[in-house]
């Protein structure tokens, strides 16, 4: 947690349930802010001076499947304020990422976001079926690798686990 970075939580909880995870039993559905809500705390922090923004939830992906909106719709309405900021997206279900994909790469396109986290896993169909994770990874691969083309000023991060049950 930076110091430099105004955080805000816009949702909990999980509409998942992978093999390997207890995220849902401990946080439970997905909860999500309203969009209103998380733009009251963005405006609060740029009128702080703040000009980094984190996104976080468990999912930050499913952002909004429980209110009838979606992170698409936030981030249009993020980024409509004005002034020099950059936003972070945290903790993106590959599923999730490849389902908005190309509404996203206008709000990608725009340069206000500055970094995104979507944990892969595993880069094995197989395995990524074991876990119970709803995508494949070529899926994946193509939207990271549009990203790293088109959006060089992201940052990207993922995370992938390795001895998976019957992995070799």
């Amino acid at each position: 947690q930076s110091p430099s970075i105004f955080q805000i939580k816009v949702s909990t909880g999980c509409l998942d349930n992978c093999s390997y995870c207890s995220v849902h039993k401990s946080r439970g559905l997905l909860r999500s802010k309203s969009i209103e809500q998380v733009v009251n705390e963005f405006r609060d922090g740029l009128s702080k001076g703040y000009r980094y923004f984190g996104l976080l939830g468990t999912d930050v992906g499913a952002y909004g499947k429980d209110i009838g909106h979606n992170l698409v719709d936030l981030l249009a309405e993020l980024t409509k304020e004005k002034g020099k900021y950059k936003i972070g997206l945290r903790n993106i279900n590959p599923r999730h990422l490849i389902e908005m994909f190309e509404q996203l790469r206008p709000i990608f396109a725009s340069g206000k976001v500055w970094f995104l986290s979507s944990s892969v896993e595993s880069g094995s169909n197989r395995i990524l079926k074991l876990m119970r994770r709803r995508y494949n990874i070529q899926d994946f691969v193509r939207c990271f690798r549009i990203l790293n083309k088109d959006y060089p000023n992201i940052f990207l991060r993922t995370q992938i686990m390795v001895g998976f049950p019957t992995e070799t």
